[in-house]
């Protein structure tokens, strides 16, 4: 059982810094396409997304992330409590 419960945390915990890198990513490269958009008349599309797509999902990732990681804590703190 303790077995199972170590391997639920470490997956949680890598799915919860994936959704992070992808926010990350997703919000990198739309800076970088709205500054080649400012710095030139070029009206960058990446797979037909424009820069402002991209920063709304990288948004939503890191929202995303932060309730999985603050489910994740009050599973714990459950836990804790039980134990008392």
């Amino acid at each position: 059982m303790q077995k199972a419960i170590s391997l639920h945390k470490t997956i949680s915990r890598l799915v919860i810094e994936i959704i992070i890198a992808a926010g990350l990513l997703s919000i990198t490269i739309g800076v970088i396409q709205k500054l080649f958009y400012l710095s030139s008349i070029y009206d960058p599309h990446f797979m037909g997304l424009t820069p402002k797509d991209f920063i709304a999902f990288g948004s939503i990732a890191f929202l995303l992330a932060i309730a999985f990681a603050s489910r994740r804590i009050l599973k714990h703190l459950e836990l804790l409590v039980e134990k008392k």
